[in-house]
């Protein structure tokens, strides 16, 4: 047994230990067997050969001859278990300790990983597809649980980051207020009311991109049309762009846009699109939501692009844009900088795809979702 995975004592005796015993029982039981059929069948067997031959023996010489048959019958079975039992003996140790020794160390990995040593890992043991199986399944385990730790660490890391800046300013305004610094009225609340929105709301994010870390997010994935949702999410947009003096067009064919997706996730998704593109935008700026078929026609899938005329971004930070808390200064200072993240992870917990282009700062970005249209059929 491996240092790692303690024995108890309810476990009993090992498992190179039972299958001594195992093939013990089973070498004892043939002996027993071979000794029994032996000495019913073989004086029998012995008689009718002599008849056979014409031998007449009187009765103490076939007395005397039946007992050397039988002690040299027995000689030799005795002789023949012995070498058997001792062979079986060789081959069930053998076997055993490649049974028992990768059994003990997917025990022993087991222990580590229970004990938080991610890095536990089992060698293909080569003894057959079940102990192949459980050392491959273990081996995923632990990578699964590596992966999550490093997530659960650099979100830890990133999470203190982000409350920091609320909070100091939410602690340096009450001490203010205590200390007679700022007075309590109405523009001092406001402000504190503000910095709690945005601990709020930035907890909330926070919980979304935990769940995308794991790829939890559920899925119900049914046909919809593309252009429907753009639709829905331009008219729900509409009052927060004129707000903002910034046009909200859109551009989607009169026949369907058909795909596979969630159409309440894929409405999350261009949500947090128009909300990205709002911020990176001025009065005066545009943002146009398209919709269309694939490249390739119908069974190909459908898309949805989301294009400003704002602040733009240099090419080479496309996929930067989908690091958690990344953000594009001084625009997209209002964001959490998780959004793009978890509108991915949404898209992607899809079959879909989201990518980001623009030619650079002050010339506007597209972002595109895809999803394909795979339905069974």
């Amino acid at each position: 047994m491996s240092a790692g995975a303690t024995a108890h004592p309810a476990d009993g005796p090992s498992l190179a230990v039972r299958v001594l015993i195992a093939i013990g029982l089973v070498v004892l039981a043939g002996a027993v067997t071979l000794l029994v059929v032996a000495l019913l069948v073989g004086p029998t067997a012995f008689h009718r050969h002599l008849d056979a031959a014409g031998v007449e023996l009187d009765g103490a010489t076939l007395d005397h001859v039946n007992d050397g048959f039988q002690w040299a019958m027995a000689t030799a079975i005795a002789a023949g278990v012995t070498a058997a039992t001792a062979v079986a003996v060789a081959v069930a140790t053998f076997v055993a300790r490649r049974v028992s020794r990768p059994v003990s160390q997917a025990a022993a990995a087991a222990t580590r990983l229970a004990d938080g040593d991610y890095a536990a890992r089992v060698a293909e043991p080569g003894v057959g597809p079940e102990l192949g199986g459980l050392s491959r399944a273990i081996n995923r385990l632990a990578d699964r649980l590596e992966t999550s730790e490093a997530h659960r660490e650099a979100l830890l890391t990133d999470i203190a980051h982000e409350l920091r800046t609320p909070l100091s300013a939410v602690e340096a305004t009450v001490e203010a207020i205590a200390d007679g610094v700022l007075p309590a009225d109405e523009e001092t609340l406001t402000a504190l009311r503000a910095q709690t929105q945005r601990l709020l709301s930035l907890t909330r994010d926070l919980a979304a991109l935990s769940r995308s870390d794991e790829h939890a997010f559920r899925v119900d994935r049914r046909p919809l049309d593309l252009a429907a949702v753009a639709r829905s999410a331009v008219a729900a947009h509409a009052a927060r762009y004129a707000a903002g003096g910034v046009t909200l067009a859109l551009e989607v064919p009169a026949t369907p846009c058909p795909a596979h997706g969630d159409a309440g996730r894929v409405g999350e998704v261009v949500d947090q699109l128009l909300d990205n593109a709002l911020r990176q935008c001025r009065p005066g700026d545009t943002v146009t939501v398209r919709a269309r078929t694939a490249a390739g026609g119908p069974g190909e899938g459908a898309e949805i692009a989301v294009a400003d005329t704002g602040a733009g971004f240099p090419p080479e930070l496309a996929e930067q844009l989908f690091e958690r808390f990344y953000r594009l200064a001084p625009a997209s200072s209002g964001g959490s900088g998780v959004g793009l993240t978890i509108a991915r992870a949404l898209v992607e917990a899809q079959g879909g795809t989201l990518s980001a282009a623009s030619a650079g700062p002050g010339r506007g970005a597209v972002l595109t979702l895809r999803l394909p249209d795979d339905r069974p059929g």
